[in-house]
């Protein structure tokens, strides 16, 4: 079955809204949450670099997948966190 998702903003970059979107998809499924994800990996900053690839990773698809790892993470650990509180 798939998420339902919906497009809460646009952005100057259709790769970030597209990514934002698949991201707030497969987190939404894995929670059983809704998620609202909000990106910016490929805008270029003044110096024209991707800030991705100035940290040094090849694309901006790695950083994405590891911030989208973490989030995952953090919030299996809250949804844990309410229901032994429940």
């Amino acid at each position: 079955m798939p998420t339902p998702t919906s497009q809460l903003l646009g952005g100057s970059s259709d790769e970030d809204m597209m990514l934002g979107q698949q991201m707030s998809a497969r987190l939404a499924k894995r929670i059983g949450w809704p998620i609202f994800v909000s990106c910016s990996l490929s805008d270029f900053g003044k110096n024209g670099v991707s800030p991705a690839l100035a940290a040094g990773f090849e694309d901006d698809t790695m950083p994405a997948a590891m911030a989208e790892k973490e989030i995952a993470r953090i919030l299996t650990l809250e949804k844990d966190k309410l229901v032994v509180s429940t």
